[in-house]
């Protein structure tokens, strides 16, 4: 990154990547949630405007624990600063361990999910 005197350091491609990439894959992941309310919603016998009230009611309690969140570690500054602080101190401590346990669970249910899963059980389950 470059800089010069007063500025802010510019982002790099690289590091761009690096934020945009999670980004991407955490918002694809959670779109599916919001298309399936979506898509319940429309089969629905609902008036419009009921339909649309339930979206917004949707919308709010997805982000309410972010906004709870927000709201106590504002109000509570002293109080929450220290056991967060440890929590992420934590965090940056086992994140590769954490990682790999993360994608070998995503690995498990992505198998679990397979035929050959299903014929190895089988067998499994027949002796």
């Amino acid at each position: 990154m470059s800089t010069t005197q007063g500025e802010a350091p510019s982002a790099t491609a690289r590091g761009l990547i690096m934020v945009a990439v999670p980004a991407v894959l955490l918002e694809v992941a959670t779109m599916f949630p919001y298309l399936a309310a979506i898509g319940t919603l429309s089969r629905s016998n609902l008036p419009w405007l009921s339909q649309a009230a339930v979206l917004a009611l949707y919308c709010l309690l997805m982000v309410a624990p972010a906004v709870l969140v927000t709201v106590v570690r504002l109000v509570a500054k002293d109080g929450v600063h220290r056991p967060l602080r440890r929590i992420d101190i934590w965090f940056r401590e086992n994140a590769r361990k954490n990682t790999a346990w993360l994608i070998a669970l995503a690995g498990f249910l992505l198998l679990s999910n397979t035929t050959a899963y299903g014929s190895v059980m089988a067998l499994l389950s027949s002796r």
